[in-house]
C-alpha cells in the first residue's frame, strides 16, 4: 500500500472489518474468482478473499461464490460479528489506543509527521486537540475510515457483513479472532512503527480513490497477482514495515491455516471469508496449506 494507497488497502484487505453507485453489472460466469476451494477426503473448504468495505457495484458476486455459500453448513469470518458494538469498540480503542495523561502525540512522533496528521484532520473539517491523546496507529485508521466513506465505501457493502447477512439463523457462523486480539496486535508495535505506519498512511491518501479502483477490479477478474502486487509493493519499497506485515499478516496466515486444517479434519463444508491479502503471495494461507501437501483450486 507507494502506500496509503498500498497501506489503505493493506488495512481494508488484512484486518478491520470495523452514493456514487453505478448499475449493478451482470456477474461474469467464465473468468476466475477470489474463491479457493480446499478438499479432504471428509470435507471441503472454500476460502474468499473479502473486501471489508466496498460500494454496492460490486454485486452481483460471481455465480461460483455464490454457490459454494449455499452448499456450505459453516461460514467463518475474522471477527465474530456480534463483537461489533460501539462501546466495545470504543472502550478498546482507548484501553490500547490512547496515551497516559501525560502523553500527547505531539511528544511522541517528529514535527514532520504531527505537522502532516494536522493537515490531514484540517481537510476532513475536524479539529487536532480532542485527538492528541490517541496514538499514531488509531489516527491511522480513523482519518483512513473518514476519507473511504467520503468516497463511497461502506462496510454494509463488505463481502464480509454481506455473508454474515445470508447465514444469520441458516448456518453455523463462528470466528477466527476476537476484536481485542486486533486491536492488541497494534499497540504490540513500537512507537517508531507506529509513526511510520501512520506517515505511510497519510501520504499518499490523495490517491486512495484510484487505488481502491484497481482493487475492485481485480478481486472482480480473480487476479490474485494484481491484489498481490497492491498489497505487498511497499513491503518491498519499504523494509521497515516488514514487522508490520509479519504482524498483521504472516503470523495470522499461519494461525488461520492450521484451523483451517481442524476444518478439513470434519464431515462437512465450511466457508471461509478473511482479507484478500491473506490469500495472495509467499507465506499466504493457500502458499501455506499448499506446501502441507493440500489441493487448493481457484474456481
Amino acid at each position: 500500500m507507494k502506500i496509503i494507497t498500498k497501506r489503505a488497502v493493506f488495512l481494508l484487505f488484512c484486518l478491520f472489518q470495523f452514493s456514487c453507485a453505478s448499475a449493478p453489472k451482470e456477474a461474469p460466469s467464465a473468468q476466475k474468482s477470489f474463491l479457493w476451494s480446499v478438499r479432504s477426503e471428509t470435507a471441503a473448504v472454500y476460502l474468499l478473499g473479502s473486501i471489508h468495505v466496498a460500494k454496492p457495484e460490486l454485486y452481483p458476486l460471481h455465480p461460483s461464490i455464490e454457490a459454494a455459500f449455499d452448499q456450505s453448513d459453516t461460514l467463518v469470518v475474522e471477527v465474530d460479528p456480534d463483537e461489533f458494538d460501539m462501546n466495545r469498540l470504543q472502550s478498546l480503542f482507548m484501553q490500547y489506543g490512547s496515551y497516559p495523561p501525560t502523553e500527547t502525540l505531539d511528544r511522541k512522533i517528529s514535527t514532520e509527521t504531527y505537522a502532516l496528521v494536522e493537515k490531514k484532520f484540517q481537510g476532513a473539517g475536524m479539529p487536532m486537540e480532542p485527538f492528541k491523546r490517541f496514538k499514531p496507529w488509531v489516527l491511522a485508521v480513523m482519518l483512513q475510515s473518514v476519507e473511504l466513506q467520503r468516497l463511497g465505501f461502506d462496510k454494509k457493502y463488505g463481502i464480509d457483513d454481506h455473508f454474515l447477512t445470508r447465514a444469520k439463523g441458516k448456518k453455523q457462523i463462528t470466528a477466527f479472532e476476537t476484536v481485542e486480539y486486533q486491536v492488541s496486535l497494534f499497540d504490540s508495535f513500537s512507537d517508531r512503527l507506529q509513526e511510520l505506519f501512520l506517515r505511510y498512511t497519510l501520504s499518499d491518501m490523495d490517491l486512495l480513490a484510484e487505488q481502491m479502483d484497481s482493487i475492485m477490479k481485480g478481486w472482480q477478474a480473480g487476479d490474485g497477482s494484481a491484489i498481490e502486487a497492491l498489497i505487498f509493493q511497499s513491503m518491498n519499497d519499504e523494509p521497515e514495515l516488514t514487522p508490520v506485515y509479519d504482524k498483521l499478516i504472516y503470523e495470522r496466515n499461519a494461525q488461520m491455516s492450521s484451523r483451517i486444517e481442524e476444518f478439513l479434519k470434519a464431515k462437512n463444508r465450511t466457508f471461509v471469508v478473511v482479507g484478500a491479502g491473506h490469500l495472495v503471495g509467499k507465506g499466504s494461507i493457500i502458499d501455506l496449506l499448499r506446501k502441507k501437501g493440500y489441493v487448493v483450486e481457484q474456481m
